[in-house]
């Protein structure tokens, strides 16, 4: 196993939020999460800690693999889930992120988003009709 995966699990496993840096967390889940070489779950728990942290970077380094449509289907929906989860804390959309999703995370997206905020998810709906 890659150090950078030990050191992100063992921050986000064992250190309270206070006395950690959210900022070196995240960059180090974002490595996990960007590096090919990693193993599948590796990524896959990476991007779905990073839907913790409001920290810059994060929700472009989750939508840049969201909308690579050939990504597997087990990292596209971690990252669609982590991107409803940060829309709902947010109360706001990136329209430019979800115009972009591939299938597989706007399907999760849309389906966690319905459950944790559903005007939310209703105005993402209208927005993606808007763009057909």
């Amino acid at each position: 196993m890659d150090l950078k995966v030990l050191w992100a699990r063992f921050c986000t496993r064992w250190f309270p939020v206070t006395v950690r840096d959210p900022t070196a967390v995240a960059q180090g889940l974002i490595g996990v999460l960007m590096d090919p070489t990693a193993p599948h779950g590796d990524r896959e728990e990476a991007a779905t800690d990073l839907s913790a942290y409001d920290v810059d970077g994060v929700e472009d380094a989750l939508a840049r693999i969201a909308c690579d449509a050939s990504i597997y289907e087990g990292l596209a929906d971690a990252c669609g889930e982590s991107l409803a989860e940060i829309w709902h804390r947010t109360g706001r959309i990136n329209d430019a992120i979800l115009v972009r999703l591939s299938p597989v995370a706007l399907e999760t997206m849309l389906s966690i988003l319905a459950g944790l905020s559903p005007d939310l998810a209703v105005d993402a709906t209208k927005r993606l009709r808007a763009e057909i």
